[in-house]
């Protein structure tokens, strides 16, 4: 148990990793990692909006973005996850 526990997560931190440089990149420049964790649904609705109307629309699609790209590295996460399980019914397979 405790070794297919271990390659969840070794499978999960490999996603978010391999994730996160497939789709944190804006601009040839990768978003900060604070800044995807940060823009979650506990921060200030009224601060978000004052930022996006005294930066523009330009910022509200940036911000979207990073919503969507933020998504797409947890499904990264997810299926190295899924993949670390795999593997482990695989090796466990193999030893029977």
């Amino acid at each position: 148990m405790s070794r297919l526990l271990l390659l969840i997560v070794i499978g999960l931190v490999a996603g978010l990793v391999v994730g996160y440089f497939i789709f944190a990149q804006i601009g040839g420049e990768y978003i900060p990692v604070k800044t995807i964790i940060a823009l979650g649904a506990n921060e200030d609705p009224a601060n978000l909006s004052e930022a996006i109307q005294s930066l523009g629309n330009s910022i509200q699609n940036i911000i979207l973005d990073i919503e969507t790209i933020r998504r797409n590295i947890l499904i990264s996460g997810l299926v190295g996850a899924i993949a670390g399980a795999l593997l482990f019914g695989l090796a466990r397979g193999r030893k029977s």
